[in-house]
């Protein structure tokens, strides 16, 4: 027998009605008090149920879960979650995180050999489409990047359509490596996707006549653009987005003060002036990276981002963190300048000989090590094996 405070919701109807009858006064006259007291206590509990539940769910943290009662069998409890989740609709009532990374996703492993659990692949699709099911939900993080899994396609531009329905008050939704549909810009045109920091990382679109992906393109930017005119943050990293897709996020996004471009195949240095036009306020641009032969950020092309945004702002130039790859030769001279200019934090490895230069050359500006591969502004689950 199940011992512990959750014991008495496993017994049988009958024997539960059995042993609430032990409960009930001797005298008749006391019964109509006692039920109705009865009552008052379950309708109670409900409402203290509801203002109870969790704010912030971590599907990973029931890889292995041990149960109140300690006789119960512990182990595999993130199915069991996410089905009750779908039922009952007051445990999502005040969630308003949920972190999802590349380990809730995966089966047990067997033979040391992990495979995508498709059942809970379909629970996730099914609860993130729950019309009105996550009304206060504000942070949806999903990071699935991970040498263990390739090709998740849990997430595509279908089920993004009946996020805004399923959580009205989203401000944060991070996709790393589980989106591989673009955004349908024709599709998506009927709800609007709101957040207020938007990252799609590591996300590819398959060619459906042969075997090859691509990396999210002008048709998803143009969607975004379409879609979003609220964010203060945007990455979109590892993509083909040119110069006149990124035109038309930035000019419906301004306030942007977080921005991530790393490993872009398409951007010319024409990017900075996007930049600087429409992003006056911007205070943090990362580019791990530069993907492909294009170097769109260069000693040259950072200089005038600098100049541009310091006239577009009054005089001051807002940008007070750069992310940098370690690649790019000849930098130095433009990262210099843009100290003098007002930079404050620089992100960049300890292998690089730019990193060196920076701190023999007396300047004051911080060095920090960067997140490698990818700043992921809007995870808490973004550990890589």
């Amino acid at each position: 027998m199940e011992s512990g405070p959750c014991a008495i919701l496993l017994l049988p109807g009958e024997t539960l009605d059995h042993v609430l009858s032990y409960t009930l006064p001797q005298k008749e006259r006391h019964l109509l008090e006692h039920l109705c007291v009865l009552r008052g206590v379950c309708r109670r509990f409900g409402i203290f149920a509801r203002s109870a539940a969790p704010a912030r769910l971590y599907l990973h943290a029931f890889n292995y879960y041990r149960a109140l009662s300690r006789e119960s069998k512990s182990g595999d409890k993130r199915a069991k979650v996410l089905q009750a989740l779908l039922r009952h609709g007051w445990m999502r009532q005040n969630l308003e995180e949920f972190h999802v990374n590349w380990s809730s996703v995966l089966k047990k492993k067997k033979n040391n050999f992990s495979t995508i659990c498709h059942t809970i692949r379909g629970l996730l699709r099914d609860l993130l489409s729950l019309s009105g099911g996550f009304p206060n939900l504000t942070w949806l993080d999903i990071s699935i990047q991970s040498d263990h899994i390739s090709d998740y396609q849990g997430i595509d531009g279908a089920l993004l359509q009946h996020m805004p329905a399923a959580m009205p008050s989203l401000e944060r939704l991070c996709l790393v490596g589980c989106f591989h549909n673009p955004f349908d810009e024709e599709e998506a045109e009927e709800n609007e996707i709101t957040p207020g920091q938007l990252e799609l990382i590591n996300c590819w679109t398959p060619d459906f006549e042969g075997e090859e992906r691509f990396p999210l393109g002008d048709d998803s930017a143009i969607a975004v653009a379409n879609n979003c005119a609220q964010l203060v943050s945007f990455s979109f990293a590892e993509s083909a987005i040119t110069t006149a897709a990124l035109r038309r996020v930035l000019s419906a996004n301004t306030g942007i003060r977080k921005l991530d471009l790393s490993w872009n195949r398409s951007l010319g240095s024409d990017a900075v002036e996007v930049i600087a036009q429409y992003l006056t306020h911007l205070t943090e641009l990362r580019n791990y990276w530069s993907g492909g032969d294009t170097f769109w950020l260069n000693s040259e092309s950072l200089k005038t981002l600098c100049d541009l945004l310091a006239r577009n702002n009054g005089g001051d130039m807002p940008l007070s963190l750069l992310g940098l790859q370690t690649n790019e030769e000849g930098l130095g001279q433009g990262v210099v300048y843009a100290i003098h200019k007002g930079l404050k934090v620089v992100e960049i490895g300890s292998d690089s000989s730019l990193r060196e230069e920076l701190e023999n050359s007396g300047t004051t500006v911080e060095i920090r090590e960067p997140n490698y591969p990818f700043y992921i502004d809007g995870s808490q689950v973004n550990g890589f094996c």
